[in-house]
């Protein structure tokens, strides 16, 4: 009887508290959680993180220069609250003399290149390709690379990848991946330095070269020849066409255990169902890789080719450790570790690589 009312009761509270769930202010959620934990007495553990909305809410611990480095911020500017624009801001801000630079499209609203040139903000803006790739693939390659190459006649040397609608919070990142980047030099000769890539929406230890491609850090060579790969010839919803198949594909790979990879299915299988689909983030770092690296690609040894290379010439940092900020998805749970994906690779994950002990 007891349990039954528990039930109805937390069933009542949360009908009662759905508009506090809807809302996306200061109390969104907070009043649910608080009125249903107490009533059934099961406590979940909750971080609330504020992030700066405005650059000139953050100050910089740096003296010397970051001169010689690069933020390329690439895609549809968001407009709302001027965020694309204050991000720019607040890098400049946080890295003193850092190279910043916004690659966009001549269909943004000239208000907004207005606002930029005000600020004494750089942008690129191009004209959006005709063929744009499978989920706007082809975009995302032209702008990036836009934007790598713009900076490289500045003179920079290390440049970073990032989105026009992210933002990084750590007043710090940009001088924390250099940093990683000096204490793990490239264990071959293929790349100047490593590629740091971010952990977050996408990066997976059993999904071969399925790797978030929000974000990339690295010297302004191998960055350029990260955006230089060819472009896609799929249509622009490839992806939305198939999109239910490529879940099936995504949630039977990403479960598999190094002991299942090598003992219970064919390696043919598992790479032909990756090359099938050609995932947006497998499509940029194997046709990368492909290209520079390790020609001798197949079917049958993709996931042991993409582990050599995350051994020997990537890093995988954790979003966390840079106060990533995305307004999209599950961003109010983004700490809870029940809803991370299986297989993710973070930092930890990726030292084992690196020292050759995954299990």
């Amino acid at each position: 009887m007891k349990e039954t009312m528990v039930k109805l009761s937390k069933g009542a509270w949360k009908l009662i508290n759905i508009p506090f769930l809807a809302l996306e202010g200061k109390y969104s959620g907070i009043t649910a959680r608080y009125c249903v934990d107490n009533l059934t007495n099961q406590t979940e553990y909750i971080y609330q993180y504020f992030r700066f909305k405005k650059n000139n809410d953050c100050e910089s611990e740096y003296i010397e220069s970051f001169s010689k480095v690069g933020i390329v911020i690439q895609g549809q500017p968001i407009l709302k609250d001027d965020f694309t624009l204050n991000t720019a801001l607040m890098y400049k801000r946080f890295f003193p003399g850092v190279k910043v630079v916004i690659s966009t499209w001549e269909e943004v609203s000239p208000d907004f290149f207005v606002k930029c040139r005000s600020h004494g903000i750089d942008v690129i803006k191009k004209k959006t390709p005709t063929e744009k790739g499978a989920g706007n693939l082809n975009c995302q390659l032209l702008s990036s690379l836009s934007g790598v190459r713009f900076l490289k006649e500045q003179g920079v040397q290390y440049v970073a990848k990032t989105r026009t609608d992210q933002r990084f919070n750590s007043s710090n990142w940009l001088d924390y991946v250099m940093t990683l980047i000096k204490i793990f030099p490239v264990k071959g000769d293929c790349q100047k330095t490593r590629l740091v890539f971010m952990e977050s929406n996408g990066t997976y230890k059993y999904i071969a070269f399925h790797v978030c491609d929000f974000f990339a850090f690295g010297s302004i060579d191998d960055m350029e020849r990260l955006y230089s790969i060819p472009l896609d010839k799929r249509e622009n919803d490839f992806f939305a066409k198939n999109a239910e198949e490529i879940r099936r594909c995504k949630e039977k790979l990403k479960k598999f255990e190094r002991r299942e990879y090598f003992s219970g299915i064919s390696y043919k299988k598992y790479g032909e169902e990756l090359l099938k689909w050609n995932i947006a983030e497998f499509y940029m770092l194997y046709s990368y890789v492909h290209n520079n690296i390790e020609s001798d690609l197949s079917e049958d040894n993709l996931l042991i080719r993409y582990w050599k290379y995350l051994e020997e010439y990537a890093i995988i940092v954790d979003s966390f450790q840079m106060q990533f900020y995305w307004s999209k998805y599950r961003r109010k749970y983004e700490l809870q570790s029940k809803y991370d994906k299986e297989g993710k690779l973070d930092f930890a994950g990726w030292l084992k690589l690196y020292k050759n002990i995954l299990h």
